[in-house]
Order: C-alpha cells, then sequence, then structure tokens
C-alpha cells in the first residue's frame, strides 16, 4: 500500500512499515515517562541536571547524553514535542520502516546531545526538542534527493510538501515548556543552542545517508 509504504524504496523485512510502530512507541514512551517520573526526578537522576560536562565529557555518565532527550518540562512541553514528532515520524517511517526510524531515533539522540553538550560546555537543555530538529533537517535533506528522477515519486512529493509546510510553522514558534509564540522566520532554530545542534547533526546524517544511496539507484 503506497500510503504505509513508500513506491520508492525496496521492500524487505528491515525496510517495511509496520504500521507505524516505532512512531507510536516514541510518543507513548515519552509521554509515560513524563506521567511516571515529571521533571525533576528524570532530569536529576537520569538526566544532565546533576552533571557539569564543563570542557570534557563525564564518561562515567556519558549514558545521560541520551536519556537527557526524553525529560521534559511540563506537559506542554512534553505534548509539544510529540506532536511534531508524529508528523515527522510518519512520514519518515514510511520511507525508511519502522526499523530505519528506530534507528535515526538513537543516533539522533545521541549524536545531538554529545554536540550540544560539547558546544555548550555544561548541559542544562533537556527535552525530544533537539532530536526533533535532527529529524526536520534530515526531511528537508530526503525531500531535496526525492527531487531526483531517478527518486520522483508523486505521493511522496506531496506528503513531504505538507510535512515541510508543518516543519515551517514549527521552527517559527518560540517557548514550549510554559509559553508560546510565534515568529515569522525560524526562531527556534536559531536562539536556541539545542534545537542548532540538533539541526546540524540531522543535516550531517541525512547527506551520509542519501548521497550513496542517490548513486546506488543510479547504478542499477
Amino acid at each position: 500500500m503506497k500510503f504505509i509504504d513508500s513506491p520508492k524504496k525496496r521492500l524487505t523485512w528491515y525496510s517495511r512499515n509496520y504500521f507505524y510502530v516505532t512512531t507510536i512507541a516514541v510518543v507513548l514512551t515519552n509521554i509515560l515517562l513524563y506521567a511516571l517520573h515529571g521533571t525533576s526526578t528524570w532530569l536529576f537522576e537520569y538526566g544532565n541536571e546533576s552533571v557539569i560536562w564543563e570542557r570534557s565529557f563525564d564518561f562515567a555518565h556519558i549514558w545521560r547524553c541520551f536519556l537527557n532527550n526524553f525529560g521534559h518540562g511540563t506537559w506542554q512541553h512534553a505534548l509539544l514535542n510529540m506532536l511534531c514528532f508524529f508528523v515527522v515520524g510518519l512520514y519518515l517511517e514510511r520511507k525508511t520502516g519502522s526499523f530505519g526510524l528506530f534507528g535515526l531515533v538513537l543516533s539522533f539522540a545521541v549524536f545531538q546531545s554529545c554536540v550540544c553538550a560539547a558546544a555548550k560546555g555544561d548541559f542544562y537543555f533537556y527535552g525530544y526538542s533537539g532530536v526533533n530538529y535532527a529529524f526536520y533537517a534530515y526531511v528537508i535533506i530526503d525531500y531535496l534527493f526525492s527531487l531526483i528522477k531517478s527518486r520522483r515519486n508523486k505521493t511522496d512529493l506531496i506528503f513531504g510538501g505538507i510535512v515541510l509546510a508543518l516543519i515551517y510553522f514549527a521552527m517559527c514558534f518560540s517557548g514550549g515548556t510554559s509559553s508560546v509564540s510565534f515568529a515569522p522566520y525560524p526562531y527556534d532554530l536559531l536562539h536556541n543552542l539545542g534545537h542548532g545542534t540538533g539541526f546540524f547533526t540531522g543535516t550531517i546524517v541525512a547527506l551520509l545517508v542519501q548521497i550513496p544511496l542517490t548513486h546506488a539507484r543510479r547504478q542499477n
């Protein structure tokens, strides 16, 4: 079915979309974690609130880089992040498959946090929005490569165009933990180091994936 799997990918057990199971699992996991742990408990015990990175990683607590993404400040913060991920998750799981999306979630959660920690020195960013911004960049790069003739598909382009419009609006909103305002430009990308490093990480990963993939398809 073209609404479940993109016709432009080779279907295997690892590339199939198993009815958006990864997207749904990530959303439910984040919501349940906030419901069970709230803000302070999760960030202090599992996140980076009790860690000072200074100018190097504390390797005894490096796993906190990953877990820090799953702590949120308020219900509004958690639900807005999950709404944004739900949109890009549906789009990408259809194109990359459930296992592919799961791999991207793990990769972005680790890489974005490490880049952000290295850039800031100490780490007080939290929440899933940094990972979301990595996915925003990935979707943008993926869409641009989808315009190439060998990968072009009408349904993919329509879905992608809708998701890109929603991504633009998401990046124009500022706030999220307590209040929300709107700017006519990507305010949240330009004024938040966690978002910026996430976007940078997503761009690099997307290019490393899309360039070899496009080259391989041209040779077939």
